[in-house]
């Protein structure tokens, strides 16, 4: 009799032992689907569905974790998730039913709360009460704010913008521009307080070194200061970024329009995808400048550059041809005229062009080759 509560004791040991194993092993596989996801945010081109396969096999070993349970959420942050079963919220909701007291994971519940913008300032507030000096938290929240008043307001619609700076003129608050307007029931004066306030917290509880190479940090504030008409440091933030085309625009706000069309020229020098994507934009910024300094020969000549690039070959003429209107040396819009007469086939127009050009600068050996060429066409036609 007495061997069986031995038998009993060993049996409940090698029982606990088996579960304490495979225990461990089902953590072990979830945490390992868990870190095969986070390899894949390295990539630049992420697959969705195979992020999905990963962190639900996480799920499936661990149905506790909550880290896995807010990536779910994120990656499904609208509507349901592929298998039609569980949404992004209820993700949510399950990760802060795990971990209650995780201020960041609020703030990012908070961020894709999505179209329910009082119930994303509550749980922002929620995060911040729970952990006053997180960086992440005050950062998401301002960003948040930022995204919302953007919603509302097009920050590339420079006439609406130069208008709304003039009506500030004068004025204590340049925020209060916005008095009346909301976005989804938020007052947008509100909101851009609130970004300011967050972002003040943010600054005061980072080094300067971070606060100053954080890209995030200064394109957000680029736009913060630029609707509250601190055009001054809109454009410091802005050159942080690298951001020229908002940079062109602040420069025609503070009607420095010389500047603008510098930046602009430079984009157009370089002839790139920048150039290729804003074409239009670029176009709209010109004929701005143009408005406000009529007199720029510069200006003409990039508009022209641009019309060219568009194939109105007709306006690109009016804009070379006012180029040299405004200034006669100007060899690149000479260049440019000579280049669409040649097109055109119109030789004798051409060649005038070229000889212009070597008046000013005798040692053009570019326009010195295409004059002899225009000349053998015209020749070359007569005969």
């Amino acid at each position: 009799m007495k061997k069986i509560p031995k038998i009993l004791a060993y049996s409940s040991i090698l029982i606990l032992t088996i579960y304490l194993f495979i225990s461990i092993a089902r953590e072990y596989s979830a945490h390992k689907y868990l870190s095969d996801y986070k390899l894949t945010l390295k990539h630049k081109s992420k697959d969705a569905e195979y992020q999905n396969y990963l962190l639900k096999k996480s799920l499936r070993y661990s149905s506790s974790n909550a880290e896995t349970l807010f990536e779910l959420g994120k990656l499904n942050p609208i509507g349901k998730s592929k298998d039609r079963r569980f949404g992004s919220n209820e993700y949510f909701l399950e990760a802060l039913k795990r971990k209650p007291t995780d201020a960041r994971n609020r703030a990012v519940f908070a961020w894709y709360t999505g179209n329910k913008t009082n119930r994303a300032i509550e749980n922002f507030n929620m995060a911040i009460n729970l952990h006053p000096t997180d960086v992440y938290t005050h950062k998401l929240y301002a960003m948040w704010c930022m995204n919302q008043v953007r919603k509302e307001i097009d920050i590339t619609n420079t006439v609406e913008l130069l208008q709304q700076y003039n009506e500030w003129q004068g004025n204590d608050d340049p925020i209060r521009v916005y008095d009346g307007r909301y976005v989804k029931g938020l007052s947008i004066s509100d909101l851009l307080r609130t970004t300011r306030t967050e972002w003040d917290k943010v600054q005061s509880l980072i080094s300067w070194r971070r606060w100053y190479q954080d890209r995030a940090v200064h394109k957000n504030l680029a736009d913060l200061n630029l609707l509250s008409f601190d055009i001054g440091m809109a454009i410091e933030h802005y050159k942080r970024t690298d951001n020229r085309l908002m940079l062109a625009r602040c420069y025609i706000i503070k009607d420095d329009t010389g500047k603008a069309v510098s930046i602009l020229g430079s984009v157009i020098k370089e002839g790139g995808t920048l150039f290729k994507r804003n074409l239009p934009d670029i176009k709209k910024l010109l004929t701005l400048s143009i408005s406000s300094d009529p007199k720029n020969h510069q200006t003409f000549y990039y508009l022209g550059n641009v019309h060219a690039r568009l194939n109105k070959n007709s306006m690109a003429l009016s804009n070379f041809k006012t180029t040299v209107l405004l200034n006669p040396k100007h060899i690149g819009a000479h260049m440019n005229l000579a280049e669409l007469y040649s097109q055109a086939d119109k030789a004798d127009l051409a060649i005038k062009e070229y000889e212009t050009i070597l008046e000013h600068s005798p040692n053009h050996k570019e326009a010195t080759n295409l004059l002899s060429e225009a000349i053998m066409v015209k020749y070359k036609d007569y005969e």
